[in-house]
């Protein structure tokens, strides 16, 4: 059985489009963000948690970012850059705060959330706590940084 040209064509072009979709469906690149939090910046949603920051002027590596900033390791912040961390969750959560009004914990509410993320979110207490600098890396979404891992 013989194939016409076109036929054959047609077949490379499907084989050369099949091998191109691993490539295009891979994840964005995420980039280190180094922040700096404040309690008040935390916005709780249903499965989603989002952190208004100003951006550092100045890159991670050569200077830390002050309070209420995040930094990129080696650049400064550009103007057109979302403001913004958006991280989804699969438990609700709510604060619990101290007597003197700071940060106690991050706690689960009406959920039961996986153990890396009870982990996770305590990470984001402690740092926000103790008013540490935690490393995220950040995919760009266009509105908001999208948080798709933690640590240094």
């Amino acid at each position: 059985m013989s194939r016409s040209i076109p036929s054959m064509i047609a077949s490379i072009a499907a084989a050369a489009v099949l091998l191109l979709i691993p490539a295009t469906a891979q994840a964005q690149q995420d980039w280190p963000l180094r922040c700096h939090f404040r309690t008040s910046q935390i916005t709780f949603g249903a499965h989603d948690i989002q952190v208004r920051f100003r951006g550092a002027s100045t890159a991670a590596r050569d200077k830390a970012p002050a309070e209420g900033e995040c930094a990129w390791e080696d650049r400064g912040w550009r103007s057109d850059e979302p403001t913004m961390l958006s991280f989804h969750t699969e438990g609700e959560y709510a604060t619990l705060l101290g007597p003197d009004g700071q940060l106690m914990s991050l706690v689960a509410v009406n959920s039961n959330p996986p153990e890396s993320e009870r982990r996770r979110m305590a990470l984001l207490a402690q740092a926000w706590r103790g008013a540490e600098t935690i490393t995220f890396y950040v995919v760009n979404e266009g509105r908001s940084m999208r948080i798709t891992r933690f640590g240094g």
